[in-house]
This record gives C-alpha cells, sequence and structure tokens, in this order.
C-alpha cells in the first residue's frame, strides 16, 4: 500500500502544479538539495528556483545548509 501524501496548506491551492509536486516531495522525503529536487523531479533548475522561493516566501520551506558541505543548500519543511 502506498503512503498518503500530506496534505496541501490551503494557500499552496492557487501555487502552480511544479510547486506542489515540490513541496509533496520535500515534506515526503525529507531536506533535499536543489540539484537533488531536478535529478530526482526532471525539472530545470530555474523551475526548482522559483518554486522551492515561493514555498520559502510563504513559509513552507527554510533554507539550511549541509552539515558536510555548507555550499549546498538543503530546503526542509518547518517544524
Amino acid at each position: 500500500m502506498s503512503e498518503s501524501l500530506p496534505e496541501l496548506p490551503d494557500d499552496l491551492r492557487d501555487a502552480s502544479p511544479a510547486t506542489k509536486h515540490i513541496y509533496h516531495t520535500i515534506a515526503a522525503n525529507g531536506p533535499l538539495t536543489t540539484s537533488e529536487l531536478v535529478e530526482m523531479l526532471g525539472y530545470t533548475g530555474e523551475t526548482v528556483r522559483v518554486a522551492t522561493r515561493e514555498l520559502v516566501d510563504r513559509g513552507h520551506l527554510e533554507r539550511t545548509h549541509r552539515h558536510d558541505d555548507l555550499r549546498h543548500c538543503l530546503f526542509v519543511t518547518p517544524k
């Protein structure tokens, strides 16, 4: 049986399909970098950057850095 997706916040109902997909992917898989999202989902880097920026601006993602390499930004869902 497949796991159900986390409920989409009301203010994301008008978001682009890519933004919703990225939100669900990070909520289900945990912290991911832009590169990991591009590889995993097949979106362009620009699509991922626009969507993650929107999610950060709306308060649904937070930016942090990998502990082993501070050059890489991770996106995580806030607690």
